[in-house]
C-alpha cells in the first residue's frame, strides 16, 4: 500500500492458454459467490444436503420434475421468490421462517401485504423452530418444535392459561435451504 495516489499496481491475470499483466490504479477482485450450505442450522440441527431431496437455491435449476410438496427454509428474497413461483405451479409450499426474519428489509405494511397475498396462494407460513430434518426413502421429514402460547387471563380465577402447539412434522418431497450466499474468497 502506498500513500502516493498516482501509483499503479501490476496484476497478473492467467487464463488456461495465456497470462497477461495489467497495470491499474485500483483493483477489484470479483470472486462471485456460492449458496450457503451449513452442515447445521438453528440449535445444532443437522441439515443433510442430499441431491434432489435437501438442496440449495443453486440446485433448483437442475430439478427435472416439480415436487408435490416443498419446505423452504428461509425468509429472504430467494426463498420468497421460489415459494411464490412453486405455489403458482401447483406445488404445496411450506415457508419455514420466524416472523421477524421474513423479508426483514421491507416496511411492516409491505411485509404484511406480501404475506397476505402469499397465503392466498396457499403458501403455509411456519414459524416454529426446526428440531430435525431427516431424509427417508420416499420423502423428507421436517420436525418442528412444540410451542406454548399464552392465552387471555381467566377473569374469575386470575390465572393465565396456555395453549400448547404440539410438535408437528412436515412430510415433503423436497427441502430447499435458502440461507444466503457466501463469497468465493477463501483462497485469496
Amino acid at each position: 500500500k502506498s500513500d502516493d495516489t498516482s501509483s499503479t499496481t501490476t496484476i497478473r491475470v492467467c487464463r488456461p492458454t495465456e497470462c497477461t499483466e495489467i497495470e491499474a490504479k485500483h483493483v477489484c477482485i470479483a470472486t462471485g459467490s456460492r449458496a450457503n450450505k451449513p452442515p447445521t442450522i438453528s440449535a445444532g440441527v443437522a441439515l443433510p444436503f442430499t441431491k434432489g431431496r435437501v438442496i440449495c437455491a443453486t440446485e433448483m435449476g437442475s430439478l427435472t420434475e416439480l415436487p408435490s410438496a416443498v419446505a423452504i427454509i428461509g425468509g429472504g428474497v430467494i426463498a420468497t421468490e421460489y415459494a411464490t413461483v412453486l405455489a403458482e405451479l401447483g406445488v404445496g409450499v411450506s415457508l419455514i421462517c420466524p416472523d421477524n426474519e421474513f423479508m426483514p428489509f421491507l416496511e411492516d405494511e409491505l411485509r404484511a401485504s406480501l404475506k397476505r397475498r402469499m397465503k392466498r396462494t396457499h403458501i403455509l407460513f411456519v414459524t416454529e423452530p426446526i428440531s430435525d430434518v431427516s431424509v427417508e426413502e420416499d420423502c423428507v421429514r421436517v420436525t418442528l418444535e412444540s410451542r406454548i402460547f399464552p392465552l387471555k387471563q381467566q377473569q374469575e380465577q386470575q390465572q393465565q392459561t396456555q395453549r400448547i402447539l404440539p410438535q408437528r412434522k412436515l412430510r415433503v418431497d423436497l427441502v430447499l435451504y435458502s440461507g444466503g450466499r457466501v463469497a468465493n474468497s477463501q483462497d485469496l
